[in-house]
């Protein structure tokens, strides 16, 4: 055999030019090849037309029959098989390391600003021994070692194949971007009677943090004036609402642009339906561009003759995109509550469109262009979300809010740690739980009410409190207060009161402002609504003056939701998105800590019916830092999914990270897409058989006799039939 230690350990190198040979012959004459199975493995079962046969061979139980063992995996060896090859341990045996990085070099490539990678020092090795590899020589700063006290081991053999790897840990935190950085480290591996050093070079370029230019596509048809279920809003309504809410808590440096549509799309300085070209965001809530943002959201209103061009929103607002020069990320948001019925269609823009498209169905998703809205955010990396009928419940009221902000998170790269809901009546101090990790590199908390009334304020872990007074240059608090949203905006580790907090549990505290309270509510009358809204900078009577007011119930609804800018990543997916009743879900989700799969963290998912019941989904992991469940769907409707996962990080720092996720069910969902060759065909058929079954005598005499007035009925259908158009 050949003294070179790789072609020795390497089961494809080690019997040269009998690597492949097969078996032939009975076995008194047999030719036994390297690829033969092994005794007593060797029975008839174990052999093929790739191992070659080798007749007669006797059978040996358990491997043979009845048992058969041989074809179990394990039991299928050959003379290649790790437990051939690899040497038995004698004192005389050679200690082989190899460093599996190509050059030795260990590269961070492009890191964001403040975010943290690591990066190993990857060996693998043979050896009889238990081996210890330390870093004896610290690469300079921003580069630094990772691994605990900078060294892994003693390591012991795998007794499961020939080579053993090891991985000694690295990271880079990303500084002024556009700086590169280098530096070198040495690594020595120890055991008994072997001692090497080997010598990495590291290198690594900190780059901007990620920017993204948003576009909104906002349906304004005629329907849009309808009622968003039993919420007390108009659909119009609760969309200005929750797209404020985005408007409001993007980070600046980031772009938000606005088109409106109907049966076509409008341009954005249209007299009539105005929108906004992709505009640059400053910081905080008087940045004038945040503030045109704004008004461009609450200019947002229907179009009474309407009809709903899918189509033509996200052609204009891909043509905004397409104007607003270079963007790390570029997205839209399309919103609608409709069945496209005019061109352009969603199927005929679908091949154009190539930034990642996320959307929102207002209803139903046998009443909205579900299947179409799946297909053009598969296409590009978004997904899609769908309301379904809106009871009067707190969490019904805030689910559009919660999906912006959900695609906020998406677009910008942040982590949902806390998503709660509920309504704070008075005379209660609410205390609400939240994590900071010591991998989360900023935390924002929002917290949305339906009355500006309510006292916001955090408890940090040892108990300092903070308030809106202590968010100052230098503490790493940040505060910002807009009416119907506010927020606190944390670069960890904050400073509070000249102390730098540690990460740990932080509450969120909430109280109704009894003064507040009773100021609005005594003042919410009609004549007194539009002084309100100019004092707030919001349409505040879309909110709180319904029927089911603050002031009514005694208390405000909020809905608190915790960000993390974070090095531990939390993304999920459902499959099918759209199916037939009686199919299966699979819910996926994947966590990585500093780039790399992060495993033992317990995920789970709750799965909302149609009809409101809840059950939980265990995500067992699958691979490493892959979790996964299934579930039937056995009723048609929208099926909500709240995946969940929690653990320590790697530092031992307890994590939470939610999301939540919608699936469409009916029958047709899988049909084909309308296409844009003959768009409103079949309701021009409908529209034309009522009109002639109206106007036919005898089903006007049969009306009649019923009280019924066919003319009346006539001019409805035929006001109906001309939307279409």
């Amino acid at each position: 055999l050949s003294d070179n230690v790789d072609v020795r350990l390497d089961p494809d190198l080690i019997y040269g030019m009998e690597n492949t040979t097969t078996g032939s012959g009975d076995i008194l004459s047999a030719y036994w090849g390297i690829l033969s199975p092994i005794e007593p493995w060797a029975g008839p079962g174990a052999q093929n037309s790739t191992t070659g046969i080798v007749t007669d061979v006797k059978s040996t139980r358990p491997w043979a029959a009845p048992e058969n063992e041989q074809t179990l995996p394990e039991n299928q060896k050959n003379h290649k098989h790790w437990t051939v090859v690899k040497p038995p341990c004698y004192d005389s045996n050679l200690t082989v390391v190899e460093v599996l990085n190509p050059g030795s070099l260990i590269n961070f490539n492009q890191v964001p600003e403040g975010e943290t990678t690591v990066r190993a020092a990857r060996f693998r090795f043979v050896s009889c021994y238990p081996l210890t590899f330390t870093v004896t020589s610290e690469p300079s700063l921003p580069l630094r070692v990772f691994s605990t006290n900078g060294t892994v081991g003693p390591v012991t053999a795998s007794k499961e194949s020939i080579w053993t790897e090891t991985l000694l840990w690295f990271s880079f935190t990303g500084g002024a971007p556009n700086r590169s950085s280098s530096s070198t480290a040495t690594i020595r591996c120890q055991g008994t009677a072997f001692t090497n050093d080997f010598t990495f070079n590291l290198a690594a370029l900190s780059i901007q943090r990620p920017v993204a230019a948003v576009v909104l596509a906002l349906d304004q048809s005629g329907s849009m004036d309808e009622a968003a279920g039993s919420t007390g809003l108009k659909r119009v309504e609760a969309l200005r609402y929750s797209a404020k809410t985005f408007v409001e808590v993007i980070q600046a440096g980031n772009a938000i642009g606005l088109v409106n549509f109907d049966t076509t799309a409008y341009a954005v300085n249209d007299a009539t339906y105005p929108g906004l070209a992709v505009t640059t965001i400053g910081e905080g809530i008087l940045d004038p561009n945040r503030s045109a943002a704004r008004n461009a959201v609450n200019r947002h209103v229907t179009n009474p003759q309407g009809s709903t061009s899918i189509g033509a929103g996200i052609e204009a607002a891909r043509q905004q995109l397409n104007s607003a020069g270079s963007w790390d990320v570029k997205a839209m948001i399309v919103v609608t509550d409709g069945i496209e019925n005019t061109a352009p269609m969603i199927a005929s823009v679908l091949g154009d469109v190539d930034a990642r498209t996320f959307a929102i169905g207002l209803g139903n998703p046998q009443q909205i262009s579900t299947s179409a809205l799946n297909a053009i955010t598969n296409a590009t990396g978004g997904y899609t979300y769908i309301t379904g009928a809106l009871g009067s419940s707190d969490d019904d009221f805030y689910k559009l809010t919660k999906y912006f902000q959900q695609i906020l998170a998406g677009v910008t790269n942040l982590q949902i740690v806390l998503d709660p809901t509920g309504f704070l009546p008075h005379n209660v101090v609410l205390e609400i739980p939240f994590p900071v990790s010591d991998v989360d590199i900023e935390t924002t908390v929002v917290l949305n009410c339906d009355l500006p009334a309510l006292k916001f304020t955090l408890r940090a872990p040892g108990g300092k409190l903070i308030s809106p007074s202590d968010a100052a240059p230098g503490t790493g608090i940040k505060f910002y207060n807009a009416a119907l949203t506010s927020y606190y905006r944390l670069t960890n580790p904050v400073t509070v009161q000249g102390q730098q907090v540690s990460p740990g549990r932080w509450y969120a505290i909430l109280k109704i402002d009894e003064a507040s309270f009773k100021k609005f509510c005594s003042r919410n009358r009609p004549d007194d609504r539009p002084r309100i809204a100019a004092e707030h900078e919001v349409v505040f009577n879309d909110v709180a003056s319904k029927p089911v007011t603050p002031c009514v119930r005694g208390g405000v609804r909020y809905n608190l939701s915790t960000y993390a800018w974070s090095n531990l990543r939390m993304s999920a997916d459902v499959q099918p998105s759209l199916l037939q009743p009686g199919g299966k879900l699979t819910v996926r989700s994947r966590l990585d800590e500093f780039g790399v799969p992060f495993s033992h963290a317990t995920v789970g998912a709750e799965i909302t019916n149609p009809g409101g019941t809840s059950r939980k989904l265990v995500l067992g992991e699958t691979a490493t830092g892959v979790y996964e469940g299934t579930s039937v769907a056995i009723m048609p409707g929208v099926y909500s999914i709240r995946v969940t996962a929690s653990g320590t990080t790697s530092k031992g720092v307890p994590f939470t990270r939610e999301t939540i996720m919608t699936s469409s069910v009916f029958a047709g969902a899988n049909d084909p897409l309308p296409g844009s060759g003959t768009p409103g065909a079949a309701e021009d058929t409908i529209c034309c058989l009522i009109k002639s079954l109206l106007r036919d005598k005898s089903v006007g005499t049969f009306m009649k006799k019923r009280e019924l007035d066919p003319d009346s009925i006539l001019k409805s259908v035929e006001k109906c039939c001309s939307r279409q158009h």
